[in-house]
């Protein structure tokens, strides 16, 4: 067997989170499928940098990269897949260094892939600190235009099949690297957070599979990393990713169709923000608007034209979307009478 046959580049992107990334790393050199290379990159860490490189830069199964600055797990997870495009890896499972992966996960998503013949795979992700409850799935659409995380807070006995989606959380995923040759990178527009969410949905609409595969288990500690910039800068810049998703790749027929929806959608949000005297949250609501009608818009007006000369839509039919109102019932029924803030 050749070397390269099934060999797998997995990118893991640390900051400032060397216990966690030590943990997952250790998951990692656990796994069943030793055929693997690590590419950690260190993204500017303040804290323990030179401890990460201490640890991992004597370990022959990593390829360290320590960056000196934070620019985001986008453009840090790009300038892997920039060389990995010159290899002969076949295979780049990212996995988020806030994770640990059962013993078999890089098997059973390599396994999957190969069953399926698809393009993308989605691990099981668990809640770390839930064990009975869902991280992710994968992803789904709301016609609305969010592109949001299959079964979040769901029992985990609902997800023992095998699902089609539009595409995996990067934070536990594998892909063909082929798929990174003929679809592209990450967006650059995106910094950290979206950008896996509109690459599966590209990638789906040129015709590629993403399947969710149950026997892949991931336990995720829940955004580690971006609960140190969680703030509401980093909410508003994703409402903008949302909507610049949708108007850079979307027919516009489609985006025709669902615009009153979506109008409807956004006068009820604010509403309600001012009724219930959440002030910060309609601020970060209409900024995002504001932004993607005026700052944003030269920016996914070409990038809409960019997408539109690549393909012709014949597969829109593989992006099923969800009808948003029960869906967005359910949010407010949590928001109003659980008290729960949760923005995915």
């Amino acid at each position: 067997m050749s070397s390269w046959q099934n060999k797998i580049a997995v990118i893991v992107i640390n900051w400032n989170g060397y216990d966690d990334t030590v943990a997952c790393i250790k998951s990692l050199f656990a796994q069943s499928h030793d055929n693997f290379q690590i590419f950690l990159v260190d993204n500017g860490s303040n804290e323990d940098a030179g401890k990460l490189k201490d640890t991992f830069e004597n370990e022959k199964r990593i390829k360290l990269h320590m960056l000196p600055k934070n620019i985001g797990f986008t453009p840090a997870t790009n300038l892997v897949l920039t060389d990995l495009l010159a290899t002969n890896f076949e295979y780049v499972a990212m996995i988020n260094n806030d994770t640990v992966c059962e013993p078999n996960c890089l098997e059973e998503m390599l396994q999957g892939m190969q069953k399926l013949n698809c393009d993308m795979i989605s691990s099981k992700m668990i809640q770390f600190n839930h064990s009975h409850k869902m991280d992710n799935a994968g992803h789904f659409m709301l016609n609305t235009a969010e592109i949001l995380p299959i079964g979040y807070n769901d029992s985990i006995a609902q997800y023992n099949e095998v699902k089609n989606n539009i595409g995996p959380c990067a934070g536990g995923a594998l892909y063909r690297v082929k798929l990174f040759k003929e679809v592209g990178l990450f967006d650059t527009f995106f910094n950290t957070g979206y950008e896996d969410a509109e690459f599966g949905l590209r990638a789906c609409l040129l015709g590629f599979k993403s399947y969710y595969w149950p026997k892949a288990i991931i336990h995720h500690k829940g955004g580690a990393s971006l609960k140190k910039v969680r703030n509401l800068q980093y909410i508003t810049k994703i409402q903008q990713d949302i909507f610049y998703t949708y108007l850079k790749l979307m027919p516009t027929y489609v985006v025709i169709f669902n615009l009153p929806f979506i109008i409807a959608k956004y006068i009820v949000v604010l509403l309600m923000d001012l009724l219930m005297l959440r002030f910060s949250y309609f601020k970060m609501t209409t900024t995002a608007i504001y932004k993607t009608l005026f700052t944003d818009k030269h920016k996914w007006k070409q990038a809409r034209q960019n997408f539109k000369n690549q393909q012709n839509y014949k597969y829109l039919k593989m992006v099923p979307t969800t009808f948003f109102l029960w869906f967005d019932l359910k949010r407010f029924f949590k928001l109003i009478f659980k008290r729960k803030t949760n923005f995915a």
